[in-house]
Protein backbone atom coordinates (compact mmCIF):
# COMPACT_ATOMS: atom_id res chain seq x y z
CA UNK A 1 0.00 0.00 0.00
CA UNK A 2 2.83 2.42 0.85
CA UNK A 3 4.52 1.62 -2.46
CA UNK A 4 1.33 2.48 -4.38
CA UNK A 5 1.09 5.83 -2.58
CA UNK A 6 4.76 6.53 -3.27
CA UNK A 7 4.32 5.69 -6.95
CA UNK A 8 1.18 7.81 -7.17
CA UNK A 9 2.94 10.76 -5.50
CA UNK A 10 5.93 10.40 -7.82
CA UNK A 11 3.70 10.23 -10.87
CA UNK A 12 1.77 13.29 -9.73
CA UNK A 13 5.01 15.23 -9.23
CA UNK A 14 6.24 14.30 -12.70
CA UNK A 15 2.95 15.28 -14.33
CA UNK A 16 2.89 18.58 -12.43
CA UNK A 17 6.45 19.44 -13.47
CA UNK A 18 5.68 18.71 -17.13
CA UNK A 19 2.56 20.86 -16.95
CA UNK A 20 4.56 23.72 -15.48
CA UNK A 21 7.16 23.47 -18.24
CA UNK A 22 4.46 23.40 -20.92
CA UNK A 23 3.14 26.74 -19.68
CA UNK A 24 6.45 28.55 -20.13
CA UNK A 25 6.38 30.95 -23.04
CA UNK A 26 8.73 30.19 -25.93
CA UNK A 27 11.49 32.73 -26.52
CA UNK A 28 10.45 35.62 -28.75
CA UNK A 29 13.07 35.36 -31.50
CA UNK A 30 12.64 36.47 -35.08
CA UNK A 31 13.89 34.59 -38.09
CA UNK A 32 16.26 37.49 -38.82
CA UNK A 33 17.83 37.13 -35.37
CA UNK A 34 18.32 33.42 -35.92
CA UNK A 35 19.90 33.99 -39.33
CA UNK A 36 22.19 36.72 -37.95
CA UNK A 37 23.24 34.44 -35.10
CA UNK A 38 23.97 31.65 -37.58
CA UNK A 39 26.10 33.99 -39.66
CA UNK A 40 28.26 35.09 -36.73
CA UNK A 41 28.50 31.44 -35.61
CA UNK A 42 29.97 30.65 -39.01
CA UNK A 43 32.19 33.76 -39.05
CA UNK A 44 33.63 32.86 -35.66
CA UNK A 45 34.71 29.44 -36.93
CA UNK A 46 32.62 27.49 -34.44
CA UNK A 47 30.67 25.76 -37.20
CA UNK A 48 33.73 24.06 -38.67
CA UNK A 49 35.06 23.15 -35.22
CA UNK A 50 31.71 21.69 -34.15
CA UNK A 51 31.55 19.57 -37.29
CA UNK A 52 35.04 18.20 -36.84
CA UNK A 53 35.25 14.63 -35.64
CA UNK A 54 36.40 14.53 -32.05
CA UNK A 55 35.79 18.23 -31.47
CA UNK A 56 37.13 19.20 -28.07
CA UNK A 57 35.38 22.19 -26.54
CA UNK A 58 38.26 22.94 -24.17
CA UNK A 59 40.89 23.14 -26.90
CA UNK A 60 42.59 26.47 -27.63
CA UNK A 61 41.10 26.85 -31.14
CA UNK A 62 37.60 26.13 -29.84
CA UNK A 63 37.83 28.54 -26.90
CA UNK A 64 39.21 31.25 -29.22
CA UNK A 65 36.38 30.72 -31.71
CA UNK A 66 33.84 30.74 -28.89
CA UNK A 67 35.26 34.02 -27.55
CA UNK A 68 35.08 35.53 -31.04
CA UNK A 69 31.45 34.38 -31.34
CA UNK A 70 30.57 35.97 -27.99
CA UNK A 71 32.27 39.25 -28.99
CA UNK A 72 30.40 39.34 -32.29
CA UNK A 73 27.11 38.46 -30.63
CA UNK A 74 27.48 41.29 -28.10
CA UNK A 75 28.66 43.84 -30.67
CA UNK A 76 26.71 46.42 -32.68
CA UNK A 77 27.57 44.25 -35.70
CA UNK A 78 24.95 41.72 -34.59
CA UNK A 79 22.26 44.41 -34.34
CA UNK A 80 23.19 45.77 -37.78
CA UNK A 81 23.15 42.27 -39.22
CA UNK A 82 19.70 41.56 -37.78
CA UNK A 83 18.38 44.81 -39.23
CA UNK A 84 19.94 44.16 -42.64
CA UNK A 85 18.54 40.63 -42.81
CA UNK A 86 15.13 41.82 -41.60
CA UNK A 87 15.06 44.48 -44.32
CA UNK A 88 15.94 41.87 -46.95
CA UNK A 89 13.18 39.59 -45.67
CA UNK A 90 10.62 42.37 -45.25
CA UNK A 91 10.40 41.85 -41.48
CA UNK A 92 9.78 44.69 -39.07
CA UNK A 93 12.27 44.68 -36.19
CA UNK A 94 11.84 47.13 -33.35
CA UNK A 95 15.11 46.25 -31.63
CA UNK A 96 17.55 43.34 -31.77
CA UNK A 97 17.95 41.34 -28.57
CA UNK A 98 21.34 40.33 -27.26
Amino acid sequence: MKINRLLAATLLAVVASHAAMAQEAPPDVTRSEVLADLQIYRESGLDSLDRAEGAYVFSEPYTQAEAKYMRLRASPYYTELVQRIAAQRGEVITSAKR
